[in-house]
């Protein structure tokens, strides 16, 4: 009876392996995403992983497994990666005009200009409270007092939901207290931190669920953020049940050997660091370093952290139907398709704005396969 179980088992495999013998039966939708997972996981190499986890203008994907690629865009207040996209005003001087509506329009406008340049990842919004003008990313920011604050946390729900519509996954930014000097420590207290700074993301996150943020450059009670399992794990994870990935901000992982913190002796330390956290993506040049990925295939990395958040990646691409349904850009790759002028903020006056509804964010943000 032994016997024959075990001859199910390998016919079973042999029917789901093609001919190049890689077990393809991840792909099938019926059976659980962790199995899936599991399944993909098993049969990808420590380089495989590493490619996964790299960022240079998106996810590269693994071609071999049919791992899809995710091409991203910054977006913050327009398609930033080609030419031809509407450019809108700074978030800035937009949250200044407190019409809730009009960000909504902005945002899908964006989305819009992103899909068709076939990027389905955006990198926004930002969250952060700007409390320092040294800040050079001040700009960018929706809010600059605890006021603004509450009131524009909503901001970052609008825009969830209009990336959403789209099709296209926001990515929250920049994980946390990024309002002052980049690379240096923030400064705050647990109190200020949780009564001011994260509350955009808390109500986010509450409304929404994103499956992406990103992590920021400074420190945090003399940690730097990239290795501070207190704000990635412990608040994150633990207290709101984030599921998704963690993408690092560009050179962030590197930065830990120099610029403020030398925390880490070398790019692997920083690495192992990072991974520890359960950063999944590096934007830099850290995690796709050939000393960093030679240690991969020699061990030398925590090769259950680099698991860990590449099934956290694979989570969301299982959950999210990227394996599925793959976007078809309708113009040139990188050209985007201008569709709204310059949005107009004089005589705006303040408004709650129309009901959330981030029900797309939440099944996933695969596009249809036509559009």
């Amino acid at each position: 009876m032994e016997s024959l179980r075990d001859g199910n088992r390998h016919r079973s495999r042999r029917q789901c392996c093609d001919d190049s013998g890689i077990d393809r039966s991840y792909l099938d939708t019926s059976l659980p995403i962790d199995r899936r997972i599991e399944i993909l996981l098993a049969q990808m190499t420590p380089e495989e992983k590493m490619e996964l986890i790299r960022e240079g203008w998106g996810i590269p994907g693994v071609k071999r497994l049919g791992i899809p690629d995710i091409k991203k865009v910054e977006a913050i207040h327009g398609y930033s990666y080609g030419t031809g996209a509407t450019m809108f005003p700074q978030v800035l001087g937009m949250a200044a005009s407190w019409n809730a509506p009009l960000l909504y329009k902005v945002t899908e406008a964006i989305g819009r200009e992103s899909l068709d340049a076939g990027s389905i990842a955006a990198w926004s919004p930002v969250l952060d409270v700007a409390t320092d003008p040294r800040w050079d990313a001040a700009k960018r920011a929706s809010a600059k007092t605890r006021i603004y604050a509450r009131r524009w946390a909503k901001r970052g729900s609008t825009d969830t939901r209009a990336w959403a519509h789209n099709y296209v996954q926001a990515l929250w930014r920049t994980w946390s207290a990024f309002g002052r000097r980049d690379s240096h420590d923030v400064g705050f207290n647990e109190r200020e931190m949780r009564e001011i700074h994260l509350v955009p993301f808390r109500n986010v996150f509450r409304e929404c669920r994103p499956q992406s943020v990103m992590m920021s450059y400074g420190d945090y009670m003399g940690v730097p953020v990239g290795k501070s399992k207190e704000l990635l794990k412990g608040i994150l994870r633990d207290e709101w049940g984030f599921d998704g990935f963690i993408v690092s901000d560009c050179g962030a992982i590197t930065n830990m050997t120099s610029r403020k913190h030398y925390t880490a002796l070398d790019k692997i330390e920083a690495a192992n660091d990072a991974l520890r956290a359960g950063i999944a993506t590096n934007c830099g040049d850290t995690y796709n370093d050939k000393d960093v990925i030679r240690a991969a295939t020699e061990g030398r990395l925590d090769m259950t952290a680099l698991d860990d958040v590449c099934r956290d990646m694979l989570r969301v691409m299982f959950r999210t139907g990227l394996f599925e349904k793959q976007s078809k850009p309708s113009a040139q790759l990188g050209q985007a398709v201008p569709i709204m002028a310059v949005a107009r903020t004089r005589g705006a006056r303040p408004g709650d704005g129309s009901p959330v509804d981030c029900a797309a964010e939440k099944r996933g943000f695969a596009p249809p396969a036509v559009r």
